[in-house]
C-alpha cells in the first residue's frame, strides 16, 4: 500500500480530476498504456476492481494495492503524458502551475523513501568491482525491479562482509557461506561488549538466520540460476532487510572510530 496521507490523495483527486470518474484526459486505451508503460501492470485486471470500473475508482484502487515506488512511478509517468502530450497541445494548464509541482512533489516523496533504503547501502569500502555491484543494485531497485536484484543483493552482501572480516583480521575462506560470515562479525562484537541491548543481540542473531534463508532464495528464487524469480512484493521486503543491516553495521563501524 503507498503511503499517501489523506491530503495527498485529495490533492491528487484535483490534479487528476478524478471527480467524475476520469483521470486527466486519458480514454480507456491510453490509461491501460500508461499504467502499463510505467509498472508492467494491467489496471484493467480485476485487481483493481473493489471500488467499481471508472479510470479514477480503479487508480484509487491502485493507490492501496501497490508500493510507494510503483505509484511514483506511475505518476511520474502521467506528470510526463501531462507536459507533453496533454499541457502542450491544449494549452490549458502550464508545467509551472502548483497543480504540476504538487503532482511532481508527491511522486518524489513516494520515491524517496525508497532512495532511503539505496543509500543505507552506502559504505567505506573502495573497491571498484564492489561499487560497480552497488550501482547495479541500486539501478534496478530504482527502476522497481527487486526481484532482479536479488542475486547481486547476495554478492554484495558475501563481499561486504569478506571486507569486514579482513578488516579486522577474522578468519574465513571462499565457501564460508553469507550467515556464517555475519556471525563471525556478530561474535567479534559480542566478545568486545559493543552491544549494548540483548535485543540488538537477538536482532542480529534473526539476521543471521535470514542470511541464511537468502541461501535458498539466492538459489533458486534469482537469476543467479534459471529460476521463476520471487514475487515483487518479498523482492522489496528481502532488500529491505538487507539494506536495514548494512545501515546498523556501518553504524556500529563509525562509533568504533
Amino acid at each position: 500500500m503507498a503511503n499517501l496521507s489523506f491530503v495527498e490523495k485529495q490533492v491528487l483527486e484535483n490534479i487528476l480530476d478524478m471527480d467524475n470518474g476520469y483521470v486527466l484526459d486519458l480514454s480507456n486505451r491510453n490509461f491501460r498504456e500508461i499504467v502499463y508503460d510505467a509498472t508492467d501492470l494491467d489496471i484493467y485486471s480485476e485487481k483493481y476492481n473493489d471500488y467499481g470500473e471508472s479510470k479514477a475508482n480503479r487508480l484509487r484502487s491502485f493507490w492501496t494495492k501497490e508500493s510507494n515506488q510503483l505509484v511514483s512511478k506511475l505518476l511520474y509517468a502521467m506528470a510526463n503524458y501531462w507536459e507533453h502530450i496533454m499541457v502542450v497541445p491544449l494549452g490549458h494548464v502550464n508545467t509551472d502551475s502548483k497543480f504540476f509541482k504538487g503532482l511532481l512533489q508527491i511522486a518524489e516523496r513516494l520515491k524517496s523513501e525508497m532512495s532511503d533504503h539505496i543509500a543505507a547501502m552506502e559504505t567505506n569500502i573502495n573497491d571498484i568491482s564492489f561499487q560497480k555491484l552497488k550501482r547495479i543494485i541500486s539501478d534496478l531497485i530504482e527502476d522497481n525491479k527487486p526481484d532482479e536484484a536479488l542475486d547481486r543483493l547476495h554478492t554484495y552482501m558475501v563481499l561486504y562482509l569478506r571486507k569486514l572480516l579482513d578488516k579486522y583480521g577474522l578468519r574465513h575462506n571462499p565457501s564460508t557461506p553469507l550467515h556464517a560470515l555475519l556471525g563471525t562479525y556478530k561474535n567479534k562484537l559480542m566478545q568486545e561488549k559493543v552491544i549494548d541491548s540483548v535485543m540488538t543481540e537477538e536482532i542480529l542473531k534473526s539476521s543471521i538466520n535470514i542470511l541464511e534463508k537468502n541461501n535458498h532464495v539466492r538459489n533458486n528464487q534469482s537469476l543467479a540460476h534459471a529460476n521463476d524469480l520471487l514475487n515483487y512484493s518479498e523482492s522489496l521486503l528481502i532488500f529491505k532487510v538487507v539494506s536495514s543491516t548494512i545501515e546498523f553495521i556501518e553504524s556500529i563501524e563509525e562509533r568504533s572510530k
